[in-house]
């Protein structure tokens, strides 16, 4: 299933099945709008969702705290992110959920110390 088509079905589950409030909705909305921009800047081909992995995650997340996102507006990001991933997992749409590799609580500087580091220089900081 394509990234596109899976914030569809999201959106329409938060809104009609959970009944979050609308602003929830266009908030949860918006955040992965943002992250599939981040896959996808030209709007050209939608990723695969089973292709997602912790390091776009990561770096989606560094992106928005070089951008100056709040605490609060990373926090919310990152629980967009999560409720989307259960909701793939729950629906067998993922095999995996690439959101259980972030720290339980995501600080603005964990995800920009974590997604700086490269397979190289991890290794050479053993």
């Amino acid at each position: 299933m394509l990234l596109d088509d899976a914030i569809e079905r999201f959106r329409e589950h938060i809104a009609h099945e959970r009944g979050l409030s609308a602003r929830t909705v266009e908030a949860y909305a918006s955040d992965l709008a943002l992250f599939a921009r981040h896959l996808d800047p030209d709007g050209e081909r939608s990723p695969r969702i089973a292709s997602i992995t912790p390091l776009e995650l990561r770096a989606f997340l560094a992106g928005e705290v070089g951008r100056g996102l709040s605490s609060r507006s990373m926090m919310r990001r990152v629980a967009a992110l999560r409720a989307f991933f259960a909701f793939l997992r729950t629906r067998k749409l993922v095999k995996s959920d690439p959101t259980r590799q972030l720290a339980q609580r995501v600080s603005r500087r964990s995800v920009a110390k974590r997604s700086m580091a490269t397979p190289s220089t991890h290794s050479m900081t053993r």
